[in-house]
């Protein structure tokens, strides 16, 4: 290092790391810059900072809302699967706690083929859960009573505005040994 390097090093030091200022108002200039920085960094402190051990505010985590949807929809189902017509009418009751959905659902209808109608009916249970904001996704499991390992599973979302749940899945039909004989895939817009 020359003479001249090591002299501006040792002065920028003695001042801390931040170089002299030549004259009086650039002194001064420099002093209000680091005052309005230091009140910065401060005030960003107690803004990022909390009172949980994590430094994130307490009620960082309780900032999530959930669209409230409990309550009974129902809704048309119509549906052809190999040549059979399904012609139901749906009903949904849920129960919700934040993001966690359970209840009931019932279906009622006829199946025909052209030639003659069959009456058809089931029920049985609903989980699922519900995505945080506005429009949220919502996931449901539904399993028949009579055939409890026969769930399935359908998705959709939920509109806040007309209260309406649009829900896409299969609805089966099954025999007395809970063989799946006939699936209807379909979407069902269902209102409260």
């Amino acid at each position: 290092m020359t003479e001249g390097h090591t002299e501006r090093l040792e002065a920028a030091l003695t001042d801390g790391g931040i170089p002299r200022a030549r004259d009086r108002r650039a002194r001064d200039s420099l002093a209000v810059m680091n005052r309005l920085l230091a009140l910065i960094l401060s005030g960003l402190l107690v803004t990022c900072g909390g009172d949980s051990p994590s430094g994130l505010p307490s009620t960082f985590g309780s900032q999530i809302t959930f669209e409230t949807i409990a309550g009974t929809y129902t809704g048309a189902l119509v549906s052809v699967s190999q040549g059979i017509t399904l012609t139901a009418t749906f009903s949904l009751t849920l129960v919700q706690t934040q993001g966690s959905l359970t209840g009931s659902f019932g279906l009622a209808g006829t199946l025909d083929d052209g030639v003659g109608q069959a009456f058809v009916r089931g029920n049985g249970t609903v989980t699922g859960t519900i995505a945080p904001g506005s429009a949220p996704l919502v996931n449901v499991t539904v399993t028949p009573d009579v055939c409890p390992n026969a769930a399935v599973d359908w998705s959709g979302t939920y509109d806040g505005a007309s209260g309406a749940l649009t829900i896409s899945g299969d609805a089966n039909i099954f025999d007395a040994g809970c063989v799946v004989v006939l699936t209807y895939e379909g979407t069902m817009v269902l209102n409260r």
